[in-house]
């Protein structure tokens, strides 16, 4: 309701049409949606997950409030407004506080460690993580929609809907996708023996593991790991898993071999020739080989041979370099963008962080 001004000593008083005041009683109805809704206002960037994942743990926490996603706003470039429907008498600041503090945290972590929350501080079970992963998926789903237009306006969405309607869309739609294009296994192989310099093995795949885990395509990737690897635990697990990336993460040493661990988990550098046979083998399945180890391209050039996608390192890469690359990489891939696009924003990702190793890794192609 406009106040009077010196300009405007008799201003109309209903804000959605000039030539109208309010009747009686329309002033109560218009003002109460304020007294009815639960603003929270975004404005200091967007992280659609942990909107959904906060959102969800407030309307579960709190099940007398009522909440109801009633609309979403984009404002701006990096500002983001959701309103949910309210019972009256909850205590909305205590609301949007505890929405915060929740939010907040969860904006500090990576992907993987927003689903260890879901395990740890909201108590879901191992068995029901995939159908709470669902529910935050439909969330999710619905903000980003909502971020790519001005605004959007979502009649009644309630915590039980996300489990009826909404989450039923969208697994509908993961189900088309992933019935047109083929799930890919990719395969993480460590190794750091005893006796050799520490790497940050463990960094690198969190770090491809959260990429994934926030990737567009998602659903289209298995993620296996094998670590502490010995001759006999790499065959076996190409043949368990039948992948079709394999990424070896550890020491190299050029004409000498790749570094795998001998019984007692020591050093036993495996020769180029032998590797390079047992990518043969299972050539029908693999299409792409990582070796993110020093001097690897040896291996790289004699394993492309059978496979058609062979990335080495042409010297000694360093750690930062090594999973800058590895993110890059699996961020594009993710993203549905194929090998020789990835590779080379892997390249340019170790570029883009000031690191003068970008040129390291090489690209073979039978």
């Amino acid at each position: 309701m406009r106040l009077p001004t010196e300009e405007n000593p008799n201003p109309l008083r209903k804000p959605d049409n000039n030539a109208e005041v309010f009747a009686d009683g329309e002033f109560g109805d218009f003002i109460q949606p304020i007294f009815d809704t639960l603003d929270l206002y975004h404005n200091q960037g967007v992280d659609p997950r942990a909107i959904a994942i906060s959102f969800k743990e407030l309307a579960e926490k709190n099940p007398d409030a009522g909440l109801e996603i009633v609309a979403m706003e984009k404002r701006g470039d990096d500002k983001f407004l959701l309103r949910a429907k309210a019972a009256p008498e909850v205590n909305k600041s205590e609301l949007s506080a505890e929405y915060f503090e929740t939010y907040n945290h969860l904006k500090s972590l990576t992907a993987s460690e927003q689903v260890k929350y879901l395990l740890t501080e909201l108590k879901v079970k191992d068995t029901e993580i995939n159908s709470q992963q669902n529910q935050i998926i439909s969330y999710e789903n619905m903000i980003n929609t909502a971020l790519g237009r001005p605004s959007i306006q979502a009649d009644t969405v309630t915590v039980q809907h996300i489990g009826d309607n909404i989450t039923k869309n969208a697994q509908e739609k993961n189900q088309k996708d992933t019935n047109n294009a083929a799930v890919k296994t990719i395969l993480i192989l460590a190794s750091n023996p005893k006796n050799t310099s520490q790497l940050r093995l463990g960094e690198e795949v969190r770090e491809i593991d959260a990429g994934l885990q926030r990737a567009k395509k998602r659903e289209l990737f298995n993620f296996k790991q094998r670590w502490a690897v010995r001759c006999q635990e790499v065959y076996q697990a190409f043949l368990d898993f039948k992948p079709q990336i394999v990424h070896f993460s550890g020491h190299g040493s050029g004409d000498d071999g790749l570094a795998l661990e001998d019984e007692n988990g020591n050093l036993k550098l495996v020769d180029t020739e032998a590797i390079a046979k047992l990518f043969e083998l299972f050539s029908d399945t693999i299409e792409c080989v990582v070796l993110n180890a020093c001097y690897s391209e040896v291996q790289a050039v004699a394993i492309a041979k059978y496979i058609p996608y062979v990335i080495g390192m042409n010297q000694a890469i360093g750690d930062k370099a090594a999973i800058k690359f590895a993110t890059g990489f699996y961020n594009a891939l993710g993203a549905g963008e194929n090998i020789e696009f990835a590779y080379k924003l892997g390249c340019n990702v170790i570029q883009l962080d000031g690191i003068p190793e970008h040129l390291t890794p090489v690209l073979k192609k039978r």
